[in-house]
């Protein structure tokens, strides 16, 4: 029998599903009778949808299932270790130390949004962390356009952009959108650009046919979502750059995720 619990969770014996909402993506999620941190999410079965993905592996090591990618800046291996920033395997790729340098990981294969009928739709999430951020520098997660690393150049400069990031003279993070022409929508957020430290998991989504991609993530049990009214190709993709500052920045990989939507 079902027990009805917190969260609009159902318990089945020690089993909790109770359903999430992550950039409008619809999840349901697995816990334990104590609704306990630690919930795994339950998705579509891989035998019925197409996926990508890259995870980071051992040392400078890493698996890559039908996920083609271009990088930039010195790969370098981060042992596994007791902080919230070392906890799981984890490629990082450092910028030189000199003004402008920057460093990149950015998928070449893309997903697609589209307002023609069953056609397009995408989940990706990209799990990364930040280290050594400081003002003056900058960094970027989210979908592009384009799939280069960018010039020494603000986030708010971008064309055909999604996603989250910190400009030369942030302290805050920001969530910002901009199709091939127009004005950039950008948003501050009430979290350090620092990201505490954290590895954050974000989230990116477009239902086929609806020509708009959604985007959130999760920090401490926050998220948000927004969106941009986007037609065409879009490339998962994080990087980050010294700009004017001299002192290396870190990009730091854990893994990336696609999943292709159809809805026949």
């Amino acid at each position: 029998m079902l027990v009805r619990v917190a969260d609009f969770g159902f318990q089945l014996d020690d089993v909790v599903v109770k359903p999430r909402k992550e950039a409008g993506y619809p999840f349901l999620q697995i816990t334990d009778q104590y609704t306990l941190p630690g919930n795994r999410t339950l998705g579509t079965h891989e035998g019925y949808t197409s996926t990508r993905r890259w995870q980071a592996s051992h040392g400078t090591d890493f698996d890559a299932n039908a996920m083609p990618f271009i990088s930039a800046g010195t790969p370098t291996a981060q042992a596994i270790g007791n902080t919230k920033s070392t906890c799981e395997p984890t490629l990082n790729y450092v910028t030189d130390a000199a003004v402008g340098s920057q460093a990149a990981w950015i998928a070449t294969a893309p997903v697609l949004s589209s307002n023609q009928s069953q056609t397009g739709g995408f989940v990706v999430t990209i799990r990364a962390s930040i280290k050594d951020f400081a003002p003056g520098k900058r960094w970027f997660v989210g979908l592009v356009g384009n799939p280069v690393v960018p010039g020494n150049a603000n986030t708010a400069t971008m064309t055909s952009v999604v996603g989250v990031g910190a400009d030369a003279g942030d302290t805050k993070l920001y969530a910002f959108s901009r199709g091939a022409s127009g004005t950039m929508s950008r948003s501050q957020e009430n979290i350090n650009a620092t990201l505490d430290g954290e590895t954050v998991t974000f989230t990116f989504i477009s239902y086929p046919g609806m020509g708009e991609a959604k985007l959130g993530y999760q920090f401490a049990g926050y998220g948000w979502g927004g969106n941009l009214s986007y037609n065409g190709l879009l490339y998962p993709a994080a990087w980050v750059s010294t700009g004017t500052t001299g002192a290396p920045i870190t990009l730091s990989m854990n893994r990336v995720y696609v999943e292709y939507l159809t809805n026949n």
